[in-house]
This record gives structure tokens, C-alpha cells and sequence, in this order.
């Protein structure tokens, strides 16, 4: 294996965050809650990350809300939690332009942690076939199709529960892609 390095980035990005609640259904009264942002509130927000990149591995780190600015208007004040996350991808080229992708992504706000863990399969440089856990909350499977080397229709199905319980009555979802690849 050539674990050499290729590639070492970094980045910062800038944005907006806005946040207004509506206060029109307020039980057990209507009476209106001081408290509730009715007026929007609008700042400023950065996120960022490093990332190594190499033939064989790819390890990341992230965070959003990073400034941890403070938002205010006339009735509220808050700020924006910062969450945290570390990604790493191991590739292992098998036969047949065949290529098995190991992946893991640890996420947390400082008070909950989340981990997934995912296996794909890139088969004939056009079809992905994955599967992965998210420990204690989820099953899913995905699959996608590469054509004409620019686009990709994907599809993602997250089987699981709310209550941390694998629970096949509870929470499902459902993902399509659609996109563009860029070289």
C-alpha cells in the first residue's frame, strides 16, 4: 500500500444563520410567548476543517458555528452550538476496476455522540452498493449509478428508531441524489 501523501487542506467557510419562530399555535393558552424569537435574528457564522487526503486514506476533522457570535434582537439572545466531526475513508482497490470504500464518521454538540460505520462497494467505475450502522439509532443501505462519467442518481434508505432502540416500527427515511460530477 502507498500511504504517501497527496494532499493536505484546509478551509473556512462564511454564513448566515437565521433563526424565527412563529408563535400563531402557543397551548395550553394563546398567549404569546416572550420568549419565542418572533422577530427573526440574523448574524454571521463560520464553519472549517483539515483534511489529509491520501492514495489509500482520507482522515478530516470539522466544526460548525466555530465564532460562537452571539444573536440578539430586542426579545431573544442565544448562540449557535458548535458541533464536531471526524470523518476517515479507507480504500482497498479489488478486482475487476472494483474498489471497497471503509468509512466512519464521529459527530457530537459536546453532549450527544453519534458513529457511523459504512462499507461500499464500487463496482465496474459506475454502481456503489453500501451499507452502514449508526450505533444504536440506525441501519442503512444506499446505491448509486454513475453515467456518462458527469452524473450520479443515487438512492439511501435509514431504517431505525428515535429512541435509540432498533425498532422496525419506528423512524425510516428515505434520500435521492441527484448530482454532478466534478473531476
Amino acid at each position: 500500500h502507498n500511504f504517501f501523501f497527496e494532499k493536505f487542506s484546509f478551509g473556512i467557510s462564511p454564513g448566515i444563520s437565521h433563526l424565527s419562530f412563529i408563535d400563531e399555535f402557543n397551548p395550553p393558552t394563546s398567549t404569546t410567548d416572550p420568549y419565542l424569537a418572533n422577530e427573526p435574528v440574523t448574524n454571521i457564522d463560520f464553519n472549517g476543517g483539515i483534511a489529509y487526503s491520501g492514495r489509500s486514506i482520507f482522515a478530516g476533522i470539522g466544526v460548525t458555528h466555530f465564532a460562537n457570535l452571539l444573536h440578539r434582537n430586542e426579545i431573544v439572545a442565544f448562540r449557535l452550538s458548535p458541533h464536531y466531526y471526524a470523518h476517515f475513508r479507507v480504500k482497498k482497490k479489488l478486482i475487476h476496476k472494483s474498489i471497497l470504500y471503509l468509512e466512519g464518521l464521529l459527530r457530537t454538540d459536546a453532549v450527544k455522540l453519534s458513529f457511523d460505520l459504512n462499507a461500499r462497494f464500487f463496482l465496474f467505475n459506475r454502481l456503489t452498493l453500501g451499507a452502514g450502522y449508526r450505533f444504536s439509532s440506525a441501519l442503512i443501505a444506499n446505491a448509486s449509478w454513475d453515467f456518462k462519467g458527469k452524473y450520479r442518481i443515487g438512492y439511501s434508505f435509514d431504517w431505525g428508531s428515535t429512541d435509540s432502540k432498533l425498532d422496525p416500527t419506528s423512524a425510516r427515511s428515505h434520500e435521492i441524489t441527484i448530482g454532478v460530477l466534478i473531476p
